[in-house]
C-alpha cells in the first residue's frame, strides 16, 4: 500500500475514519512544509503553552487536526493530504483569538498581528501554488491546502472558546457561543455531507 493511499481523505469509507487525525503523522510532503510546521510549533505553540497550559493548546491543536482533515474532504477530496498544517494554523488561528481575547492585557499586539499576517501570508501563498500552481510529480500528486483553512478557522472558533480569558467583558460571552455552536455546526455538516452526498469518491 503506497504512502499516497493512505492519505488521500476519503474518510468515510472502507473503515478509514481513522484518517480524519492520523493523516497529521504520517508524512510531512516537503522540505519547506516541515521547516514551516516545526517552526510554527515551536515559536507559535509553545508561548501560548506557557500561558495557557499544555492541554488546551494540545486540544486546540487536535481540532483543528480534525477541522482540517473535515474540510478537505468536503472541498478537495481527490487530492492528497499530508502533514500538520490543520493544527499548526489551529495554533495561529489561538494566536489571533488570544489577541482578541486578551488585546488590552498584551504588550505590543500590533506587532504581533503584523508577524502573523506576513507568516500566514508566506505559508499559505506557497501552499496553494503547491496545489495550482507547481507542475504535478512524477506520480501525479498534489497536496491539499484547504486544510490550513479548516485549521484556521477551528483554532479561531476554539481558541476563543478553550483559552484563558483574562478580562471578562459581556460581549466575550456572547462571541464565546457563537465561536462554540459555529465549530460544533461545521463539524456536523462536514461529517453529514462525507456520509450522505451521494457523488462522494467511496473507493480507498
Amino acid at each position: 500500500m503506497s504512502v499516497s493511499h493512505l492519505i488521500y481523505p476519503h474518510l468515510f469509507s472502507c473503515s478509514c475514519i481513522g484518517r480524519l487525525m492520523t493523516y497529521k503523522i504520517i508524512i510531512l510532503f516537503r522540505i519547506y512544509h516541515i521547516v514551516f510546521n516545526c517552526i510554527a510549533q515551536l515559536f507559535i505553540g509553545l508561548p501560548l503553552e506557557l500561558v495557557h497550559k499544555y492541554w488546551r493548546i494540545g486540544l486546540v491543536y487536535l481540532l483543528g487536526a480534525l477541522m482540517g482533515s473535515l474540510a478537505v474532504s468536503v472541498t478537495d477530496p481527490n487530492v492528497l493530504l499530508a502533514g500538520a498544517s490543520g493544527g499548526v494554523y489551529a495554533l495561529i488561528a489561538a494566536h489571533a483569538a488570544n489577541l482578541v481575547v486578551n488585546w488590552d492585557e498584551m504588550e505590543f499586539a500590533i506587532l504581533r498581528l503584523v508577524a502573523l499576517v506576513i507568516f500566514v501570508g508566506i505559508d499559505f501563498g506557497l501552499s496553494v501554488y503547491s496545489r495550482y500552481g507547481n507542475p504535478e510529480d512524477a506520480n501525479g500528486n498534489r497536496t491539499s491546502y484547504v486544510a490550513h483553512i479548516g485549521g484556521f478557522v477551528a483554532g479561531l472558533l476554539m481558541g476563543i472558546v478553550i483559552l484563558r480569558n483574562f478580562s471578562k467583558k459581556s460581549w466575550e460571552r456572547v462571541v464565546w457561543w457563537i465561536a462554540l455552536v459555529g465549530y460544533i455546526i461545521l463539524v456536523l455538516f462536514c461529517i453529514f455531507w462525507n456520509i450522505f452526498y451521494p457523488y462522494y469518491p467511496r473507493n480507498c
